[in-house]
């Protein structure tokens, strides 16, 4: 049904909205198992976000961040950073600080998963730093264990202990 849907969506729908519809195919349809579905719609939705122009640019850096997951989940951790890169430099530009913390925690994993330890840091703390800021404690958490992760990946045992019992 989802798929006779979105070919019956014409251009008198705007993108914007078109684009909302397809983030959703997307997201149930990767639950229910149908990842063919929910790669194309996928795509689709961030073609639409990005045809939208200005107006579409808060949606598409949220709907970056959640491709960079996707493409994680397959093992591609160069091209999940590099769109979840978009999705933090939009972010910034529309001062979203609510979406910046969880784009800068998974780019923190995704620049964990790339071995750059020294970035993952950096993203990291930052991210903690905002949501502590904002008073967000189940990111402060998020942030808490993957500082443990990525001291257990340096092989720092002692320090993901601490960072894991703080989360």
């Amino acid at each position: 049904w989802s798929r006779r849907l979105l070919d019956q969506a014409d251009n008198q729908i705007p993108s914007l909205l078109r684009a909302k519809v397809s983030s959703t195919i997307a997201h149930f349809s990767w639950l229910m198992g149908d990842y063919e579905l929910s790669q194309e719609a996928g795509l689709a939705s961030i073609e639409l976000a990005e045809a939208s122009g200005d107006d579409g640019r808060p949606y598409l850096a949220r709907l970056l961040m959640g491709r960079s997951s996707s493409i994680r989940a397959t093992g591609d951790y160069a091209a999940a950073f590099d769109l979840c890169a978009r999705s933090i430099q939009t972010l910034r530009e529309f001062r979203d600080s609510e979406g910046l913390v969880p784009a800068l925690l998974l780019q923190g994993v995704n620049a964990t998963a790339l071995g750059d330890y020294e970035v993952a840091h950096a993203l990291i703390d930052e991210g903690q730093a905002l949501a502590r800021k904002l008073e967000d404690q189940l990111r402060v958490g998020l942030a808490l264990k993957f500082q443990g992760d990525l001291a257990y990946c340096e092989q720092e045992y002692g320090r993901a202990q601490v960072a894991y019992e703080q989360s």
